[in-house]
């Protein structure tokens, strides 16, 4: 469910309101197609500089529901792991790498073999401590 657009980015939850088994996995492949997509997109048109987009992922409980008064009332979804994933998106600039996701995502998704753990990322408003990893490969 694409959640809401904000300026040029957007908040894609999958598992929200209900979970389903593979929704990690699923996240997942949403990233990699999209990273297809640009790449495609860019080469077509021939884009100099190309567009770029950077894409993180978290995994974990979040609050949903409808935020708001009686004239403006919006579905959203709250809590740490929005804040996580938001500051993993963010991360993609500081690494120059276009698709991170946590640790969790990718054990829950079955893929660790296919991703890399990311040194020295640090994440800015996250109490805790997050393993950021990459995909392998291009």
């Amino acid at each position: 469910m694409v959640d809401k657009f904000t300026g040029d980015g957007a908040l894609i939850l999958f598992g929200v309101p209900t979970e389903n088994p593979g929704d990690a996995r699923r996240a997942i492949a949403c990233g990699k197609m999209l990273l297809d997509l640009i790449e495609r997109w860019n080469d077509k048109r021939g884009f100099d500089p190309p567009v770029r987009i950077g894409i993180g992922i978290h995994t974990g409980e979040v609050f949903c529901g409808v935020v708001g008064d009686e004239k403006r009332l919006e579905f959203t979804v709250l809590g740490e792991t929005v804040n996580t994933g938001a500051r993993i998106e963010q991360a993609t600039k500081a690494v120059d790498v276009p698709f991170l996701a946590s640790r969790e995502t990718v054990a829950e998704a079955g893929d660790e073999a296919g991703w890399v753990e990311v040194q020295d990322v640090g994440l800015p408003g996250v109490t805790r401590a997050v393993c950021v990893m990459r995909p392998l490969g291009p």
